[in-house]
């Protein structure tokens, strides 16, 4: 690195950019649907970055393309990691403002305040000034000062009905986009509501959702804004009758009793069909808590792909149920599914039982000295293998499994938790992963507990691939044993 000074200015901003990020198929947080090549800061940037001040000044543009920006101890963080910087003022918003433009490549800036006052006005003018910023994301109102400014950067998050009053409609005139609109039991869209434009909306969620007829403003909705994606019906937003909704398939009255009888929805994901059929919806997240009675879950999983063949993100609360289920039942269940991409288990483990030779043969040898844990995750990672291998869409798996204290059962409790993910998905589309069971190696395992579950499949990607090659961890609560990349 001594040689580095040597080289002129040009040469080293060549290489800086060269190596300054790592382009993936990533998801960008401010447009769920926008699956292109974004860029990320690399481990080599970030080497760079810390090898002496000249490189410092040379990598400072390329490492804050996106930034979140947080006031209080976010800004002086900001502040300290950009002293190349001179003659910052004391004032966070100023301190702000003046950063801001030495950030060449930005395009994305998140500004939401997290229940804080307001106190931006000079940073977001600085950031709408800035040439490259596509998308600056909040979620309290700008100062009314702002009204005569071009906002048509400015994403405003989420909102509700209520909200939307006339001094609203002064931001929405000067461009800003609404992302998220948010309804409850109380609020339905009539159609005095067609007449407003919400420029930018790309998801609707609905909370304590009572009836059918609660939807029926959606296909008027979905023809005046061309850029809805997503409807969520969220927890506590349904009951029995959504079985009934449109955009679930025709079921008899037997296959709705079963439905209802053995799983309780706790979250549905629709989106927008993409073609000649602009106003059709599919459902493409499901999310169920099994009942301890009520139909196996074998005969649940066949009807929830029989009738949802669009899913692509399912998550299985298994802790209140009863039932056990060979390993090989399972896999064939999941197999039916045509779209399924990200599947999360929750206590899955004590469902699991090895009914076959060849279910055993999955298991390295273990020791009679290894820990529960031991056996429960290799029971666990096997399991996920046959999925990888079966099911030929999917590409991520989370599990959380753990074993309580119960003054009953003396040995000690431990829980398993994170991703798994066939990073080779992409590239060979699996033709060359071994016939045999103990291939886990192929299925690569992520790790760390997910602070916030993704909501979609495209979530859970970005989610992998930002953390990198991470592990499944075991954490025992006697101590924490963490197997971590070095």
């Amino acid at each position: 690195m001594h040689l580095v000074p040597s080289l002129p200015n040009e040469l080293l901003h060549s290489i800086v950019e060269y190596t300054a990020y790592a382009y993936t198929y990533t998801y960008c947080e401010l447009d769920s649907h926008s699956h292109s090549l974004h860029k990320y800061a690399s481990p080599e940037l970030l080497a760079l970055s810390v090898a002496n001040w000249q490189l410092r000044r040379l990598c400072l543009p390329f490492l804050f393309a996106k930034l979140v920006i947080w006031f209080g101890k976010g800004v002086q963080q900001l502040k300290d990691e950009t002293l190349v910087v001179e003659n910052i003022t004391e004032s966070e918003d100023l301190a702000l403002s003046q950063i801001i433009p030495q950030f060449e490549k930005l395009s994305d800036v998140d500004m939401q305040l997290h229940g804080q006052a307001w106190d931006g006005i000079n940073s977001l003018r600085a950031i709408l000034a800035h040439p490259n910023v596509t998308s600056v994301l909040v979620n309290e109102l700008p100062d009314e000062s702002m009204c005569n400014v071009d906002l048509s950067k400015v994403v405003f998050n989420s909102t509700t009905l209520s909200i939307l009053s006339p001094e609203f409609d002064n931001y929405l005139n000067c461009g800003m986009r609404i992302k998220i609109l948010c309804l409850s039991k109380d609020e339905s869209l009539g159609s005095e509501f067609g007449s407003k434009i919400l420029s930018g909306l790309k998801e609707i969620w609905i909370f304590d959702y009572k009836t059918p007829d609660s939807l029926s403003w959606l296909p008027v909705l979905s023809s005046t804004h061309p850029t809805l994606n997503e409807l969520w019906l969220l927890e506590k937003a349904y009951n029995d009758d959504i079985v009934t909704l449109p955009f679930f398939p025709s079921m008899d009255k037997s296959q709705r009793q079963d439905l209802v009888k053995s799983l309780v929805i706790r979250r549905v994901g629709l989106r927008r069909a993409i073609g000649p059929l602009p106003l059709e919806w599919h459902v493409t997240t499901l999310s169920f808590i099994a009942n301890a009675v009520g139909v196996s879950l074998i005969k649940t999983l066949n009807l929830v792909a029989s009738s949802f063949p669009k899913l692509e993100m399912l998550a299985l609360n298994l802790n209140g149920h009863a039932g056990m289920y060979d390993i090989g039942d399972l896999v064939s269940a999941f197999a039916r599914f045509s779209s399924l991409g990200v599947i999360e288990f929750n206590n899955v483990f004590r469902r699991l039982k090895l009914g076959s030779e060849l279910d055993m043969l999955m298991l390295p040898v273990l020791d009679q000295t290894d820990a529960p844990e031991a056996y429960a995750k290799s029971v666990l990672l096997s399991f996920a293998s046959c999925l990888a291998k079966q099911v030929r869409t999917l590409d991520s798996i989370h599990i959380d499994d753990c074993k309580p204290y119960t003054h009953r059962n003396f040995t000690p409790p431990w829980r398993i938790a994170g991703w798994l993910h066939d990073s080779i998905l992409c590239v060979n589309h699996r033709q060359h992963l071994l016939p045999a069971y103990n291939a886990v190696g192929r299925m690569e395992i992520a790790g760390g507990i997910a602070s916030s579950h993704p909501r979609t499949a495209a979530q859970a990607r970005e989610y992998m691939r930002s953390q990198g090659t991470l592990l499944l961890h075991t954490q025992t609560f006697r101590c924490a044993v963490f197997e971590a990349a070095k």
